[in-house]
C-alpha cells in the first residue's frame, strides 16, 4: 500500500522571497546549498509541474513552492497538510518585481507607470491573470483559511536575524 501524499506548501505572492527561503531549507535541511537544479528536485514548483500537480508516483512528504491563491481549485489541494507562507513588505515586492520584469523585458518597462498599475490592481496584472490574485488576496487566502495548518514568516525578519527564525 502506498502511503499518503502531504503536502507542506512553501507559499508567497511572487517576489516576496520564496527562492531564497528554497535554497535556505535546502541547505538547513541538506547541508550545504546545491545547485539550482538540486533545489528544484528537493523542493519543486507547482508551476513548473506537468499540469500543475505531482506525478502520481511522487507519495510521502513533499514541501512544494506555490505562488497561486489558496483555494479548493489549487493544485493537490485534497493532500495539503499545512503551508509556510512567506511576506514581505509590499513596497518592497513592488520594487523587486518591476527589476523582474525589467530584465524579463529588457528594461521597456517605465517605472513610474508600472508602479501605478501595481498600486491600482494590488499587484501585478500578469500575475493576477495566472492565478495568483492580487497581494492582498494572496495574503488573505492563505492566511485567513481556519482549516489552513499554517505559519506566517516575515522576510524582513529572516533578513534581519535568519538563526532566530530557523530556531
Amino acid at each position: 500500500m502506498k502511503p499518503p501524499r502531504e503536502i507542506t506548501w512553501l507559499a508567497s505572492y511572487p517576489k516576496s522571497g520564496n527562492t531564497w527561503m528554497r535554497f535556505l531549507l535546502y541547505g538547513y535541511f541538506h547541508g550545504s546549498v546545491g545547485s539550482s537544479a538540486e533545489i528544484a528536485a528537493a523542493i519543486p514548483d507547482i508551476h513548473t509541474l506537468p499540469d500543475r500537480r505531482l506525478p502520481d508516483q511522487m507519495m510521502g512528504n513533499h514541501l512544494i513552492k506555490t505562488h497561486f491563491l489558496w483555494n479548493k481549485r489549487h493544485p493537490d489541494h485534497e493532500n495539503t497538510q499545512r503551508a509556510i507562507y512567506l511576506i514581505r513588505h509590499p513596497k518592497d515586492v513592488l520594487l523587486s518585481t518591476l527589476q523582474y520584469f525589467r530584465l524579463l523585458f529588457d528594461g521597456e518597462i517605465v517605472a513610474e507607470s508600472f508602479a501605478r498599475r501595481f498600486i491600482e490592481l494590488k499587484g501585478a496584472p500578469y500575475w493576477i491573470d495566472q492565478g495568483v490574485g492580487s497581494l492582498l488576496d494572496n495574503v488573505m487566502s492563505w492566511t485567513m483559511d481556519q482549516e489552513l495548518s499554517h505559519i506566517v514568516v516575515r522576510y524582513e525578519d529572516m533578513h534581519a536575524d535568519i538563526y532566530t527564525e530557523f530556531g
